[in-house]
């Protein structure tokens, strides 16, 4: 199997602008299930930040930004 390569800063630009969910599926070739990791992923690097998520879910109502967060709520740290 050949793993295309996503641009962070590309995705993120994306969202920045307004892009919605199924915009972004689509441009990108993923799942919902796909995009909740990838925007799991960005929020991992950095490159976004959960309270942007936070602020994106309420303007939208997104489901997969919402399983993005309560995923990090959930996350057990371990060292």
């Amino acid at each position: 199997m050949v793993k295309r390569v996503i641009k962070a800063k590309e995705v993120v630009a994306d969202i920045r602008t307004g892009m919605s969910d199924l915009e972004l599926t689509e441009k990108y070739r993923v799942t919902p299930l796909g995009l909740e990791s990838l925007l799991g992923h960005l929020v991992d690097s950095g490159l976004i930040g959960e309270r942007e998520l936070e602020d994106r879910e309420q303007f939208t109502g997104s489901q997969i930004i919402r399983a993005v967060i309560e995923s990090r709520r959930d996350r057990i740290i371990v060292n």
